[in-house]
């Protein structure tokens, strides 16, 4: 380890000892919510510590962390529970070198300075997070999509205004399939839940509003 190393493992330490932890208490008797005020005071001290968007480069106004550095970061983060934790902001890094300049501006870069954030749509009951055996497909209908599938557990949900739903392409074979990632903008609805493990304020409604795609080729190891 570098000296820069040792420094950013210390700094992430003591933000994890001093800010986080005091409020794991707090967190678990309350369902995960913290006032708001805590939470936009954790996010904002992380950004100034340099862990605000780990995963994405200085060019875009991201961290510019090593793959290893990240890995010091979250391994700190790790001793806190998640509800805490993610106040470091790890936007998908793959998206900085395939998205096009407007969706640059619209999402990544609003993103990595604390103003959107993103959640995951992957899991499925069949499929658990492996994305080569989810089965909600994407079809071109007109100047839109129809995106057709159910959806378990999307990480952020609670906290997000934009949506990676991962799905595969109606019209593509399984053995080189397209899997595509719509980045859908949502709705601010009420929340609620459809499972009884989970808290409902964690898991609201998606209500798609319009959806650009992000398209990327994926081949699949099988028996053809």
């Amino acid at each position: 380890m570098t000296e820069a190393d040792r420094e950013l493992q210390a700094r992430v330490r003591r933000f994890v000892d001093e800010q986080l932890i005091p409020h794991e208490v707090e967190a678990e008797m309350n369902d995960g919510h913290l006032a708001d005020d805590v939470v936009d005071g954790h996010r904002k001290l992380a950004r100034e510590l340099g862990i605000g968007a780990i995963t994405m480069p200085k060019v875009l106004g991201g961290d510019g962390l090593t793959m290893f550095q990240q890995t010091l970061v979250q391994e700190q983060i790790g001793r806190v529970t998640n509800g805490l934790g993610w106040v470091v902001h790890t936007p998908p890094a793959w998206l900085a070198g395939v998205a096009t300049d407007h969706q640059l501006e619209t999402w990544v870069k609003p993103s990595i300075r604390g103003e959107r954030m993103e959640c995951w749509a992957i899991t499925e009951e069949g499929a658990g997070s492996d994305v080569g055996a989810i089965t909600a497909t994407v079809r071109r209908d007109g100047d839109g999509y129809v995106l057709d599938g159910e959806k378990w557990h999307v990480t952020s949900g609670n906290i997000a205004d934009h949506v990676f739903f991962e799905s595969v392409d109606a019209e593509g074979d399984e053995l080189a399939a397209r899997i595509r990632q719509g980045t859908l903008e949502m709705a601010d609805p009420e929340p609620t839940s459809m499972f009884d493990h989970v808290y409902a304020e964690q898991t609201p409604p998606l209500a798609a509003q319009r959806a650009e795609f992000v398209e990327y080729h994926a081949s699949f190891e099988g028996e053809k």
